[in-house]
């Protein structure tokens, strides 16, 4: 009889063990998947660029309430990617006194804003150096 007991206490464990690695390996799975078990929130996160098309990638792939700092002049022209705010999103534009010009194709704005997008724009350069924006919309398209 006491090896039928053992043979069941040890049984008995190792149903215990799958069952708790299953469970391990399933919250695994789901992190690994993107599965979320809670509230979470995106971080804003602040990036410097220095050209144009850095400054578009940044633009569509910034979360809200990020700042995108100017690290040095940038010019874009009708070949260049678009500059915008994805609908939902409030982003800063920080000149940090350089020169940013930038051209819409198409009939569009230099800067895109569309409804329900939020753009600031602040120059936070030390020592009084002054930035400057020049953007101009393609035929039919606004500056901004």
């Amino acid at each position: 009889m006491f090896r039928a007991r053992a043979a069941a206490s040890g049984t008995h464990r190792i149903g215990w063990a799958r069952r708790a690695g299953a469970g391990a390996l399933a919250l695994a799975a789901a992190v690994a998947f993107g599965v979320v078990l809670g509230p979470v929130s995106v971080a804003r996160a602040d990036i410097a660029v220095s050209s144009a098309t850095d400054l578009a990638l940044a633009f569509s792939t910034q979360a809200s309430g990020s700042t995108i700092t100017l690290n040095g002049d940038a010019t874009g022209d009708i070949n260049s990617p678009a500059v915008e705010v994805p609908t939902g999103i409030t982003l800063t534009l920080d000149l940090n006194g350089h020169q940013l010009s930038l051209v819409g194709d198409n009939g569009a704005a230099g800067i895109g804003v569309p409804a329900g997008a939020i753009l600031t724009i602040i120059d936070s350069a030390p020592g009084g150096a002054v930035g400057t924006l020049n953007a101009t919309g393609d035929i039919g398209g606004a500056g901004i």
